[in-house]
């Protein structure tokens, strides 16, 4: 049995098509989500990249108190040094995004 959209957006199945109902093609392409543009995706990135530099903070701050206190492992020495190494990643990839827009 075929299907139709109709005027709501339901899809239903019907033997013919009723008044006022659309075809799947007709109903997908008239109310398609337009695809974002290449501009949009790179501010959509650096705005990923700031919470990311953000998150990777706050991440640091256990550690560093740690290390403040004078109470800092190896273990905590080993995870500033993997947020520092992320967080220059993520600089890099923003400095390249900001050259793009």
């Amino acid at each position: 049995m075929p299907t139709f959209v109709s005027p709501d957006g339901n899809f239903e199945a019907w033997e013919a098509k009723p008044t006022g109902y659309f075809e799947v093609e007709e109903w997908e392409r008239d109310h398609s989500t337009p695809q974002p543009t290449q501009d949009e995706l790179t501010q959509q990135r650096i705005k990923e990249i700031q919470s990311l530099l953000t998150a990777n903070d706050l991440a640091s701050v256990r550690p560093l108190r740690a290390k403040l206190a004078g109470t800092a492992t190896e273990a905590d020495d080993a995870r500033l040094a993997e947020l520092e190494e992320q967080a220059q990643k993520l600089r890099a990839e923003l400095v390249t995004l900001n050259a793009l827009v």
